[in-house]
């Protein structure tokens, strides 16, 4: 069969690979939390020099990100950040404990240095186990976004952290790319470029940019996305006439085809918590909704209903599936429990197109891009209290993003 570079690609265009969906939107949510706890930073003593003010803003930015702490005024927090952050010759020293107010009892104490350029990765590391010592969570701070922004008319892909700080190029295909996705070690990315001429998938190390091409077979391949055990791929494949969702052993690159439905594009798939299914994007049933397969036994069910349309599946380590429904003219964020089997919008203002979500390792956060009038942003939601954080935006084209598992 000869390779066809464009036109097999519509149809993710049309169904939700790339939804090109600024501007800060109200949440609709949902459940609120444990009352947050206060945290005095008043007492933490800061050269007055660049490297300690962003260490403590980012620190103070990160704790308040989480949704578990907020900033108290001086002597009426839970607890107190106590130490300093000073230059030690060419590096920042930090020596820094969370003490609790009433009693002084310390829940929390490290000492770390970096140099001046890293110092909000140094940040991020201290949020992450200052909240695993007090509220016993995960937190999200030293994670990464993967998403793609335009380079002089191409689509690359582009790294951040969480906050959308430290943002850089890390592809220079010069082409098309599309769909990038971590592997569950976070040390991977698998993502489909044109640089070829074609849509293959491609797998690339994050540490040394080291790549392999996975897929490369005649007609379409995208969409491609690691299963929770680290050696199986879920992606769409044309090889066959018709793009159908394939299960690809990593070792052997052997791909098995788990739909059969003829006459209709597939896109967007996304392993379960424990691998045993897929989600996926569909059109065979008359317009384009979400169905979950039964790789092993074939079994299909749709689970989206609502709408014009819904696309851009992402499952989450705590079975919500996150995804993006037309309501009337504007997408909005919706979540499919997969426990219960319902369905409930989280994010919309009816003017903006909200798309492609991408949950956080902990279950509890959201990056999607947002649309309006034709510029593009990304944006964290918070899905227990509705809070919507932009985090990359300005000039360009940003869409697609994929959030890291917590190694970085």
């Amino acid at each position: 069969m000869k390779r066809i570079p464009f036109i097999f690609t519509l149809a993710l265009f049309l169904f939700g690979s790339e939804l090109f969906l600024t501007h800060q939107a109200s949440a609709q949510f949902t459940t609120v939390g444990k009352s947050k706890e206060a945290i005095d930073y008043t007492d933490f003593k800061i050269q007055p020099i660049p490297a300690a003010r962003i260490f403590i803003e980012t620190l103070k930015k990160d704790l308040t990100t989480s949704g578990h702490f907020t900033e108290a005024l001086r002597g009426r927090g839970d607890y107190k950040i106590v130490g300093e952050a000073a230059m030690d010759g060419p590096r920042l020293n930090v020596k820094l404990q969370v003490v609790v107010s009433a009693g002084g009892s310390v829940r929390y104490g490290h000492m770390y240095n970096s140099t001046p350029q890293a110092v909000r990765s140094l940040a991020h590391r201290y949020a992450d186990e200052i909240l695993l010592a007090i509220k016993k969570k995960t937190g999200i701070a030293n994670t990464s976004i993967a998403y793609l922004g335009e380079v002089n008319g191409k689509k690359e892909v582009f790294l951040c952290d969480y906050d959308g700080g430290n943002p850089r190029q890390y592809t220079n295909d010069r082409s098309i790319s599309m769909s990038p996705t971590w592997d569950p070690s976070g040390q991977k990315l698998l993502y489909t470029s044109f640089r070829k001429g074609f849509p293959d998938v491609y797998e690339i190390s994050v540490a040394n940019g080291q790549r392999n091409r996975l897929a490369n077979f005649p007609g379409l391949n995208t969409g491609a996305v690691f299963a929770p055990n680290g050696r199986d791929v879920a992606l769409v494949l044309s090889k066959d006439g018709n793009p159908e969702i394939y299960i690809m052993n990593r070792q052997t690159l052997k791909p098995r085809r788990i739909t059969k439905t003829k006459a209709s594009a597939k896109s967007t798939p996304t392993w379960s918590p424990d691998g045993k299914q897929i989600a996926f994007v569909s059109d065979h049933g008359g317009k384009p909704n979400i169905y979950i397969v039964t790789p092993a036994n074939g079994r299909l069910k749709q689970i989206t209903f609502e709408g014009r349309e819904n696309v851009q599946p992402n499952w989450s380590n705590n079975n919500l599936i996150a995804y993006s429904s037309k309501q009337g003219s504007s997408y909005e964020i919706r979540v499919y429990n997969a426990n219960s089997g319902k369905s409930q919008s989280v994010l919309s203002d009816g003017r903006t197109d909200f798309g492609h979500p991408s949950w956080s390792p902990n279950g509890r956060h959201l990056v999607t891009v947002g649309e309006l009038n034709y510029v593009s942003s990304l944006y964290i939601l918070d899905t227990k209290e509705g809070k919507v954080i932009p985090i990359v935006k300005g000039r360009g084209s940003w869409s697609a993003p994929s959030w890291s598992p917590h190694q970085r």
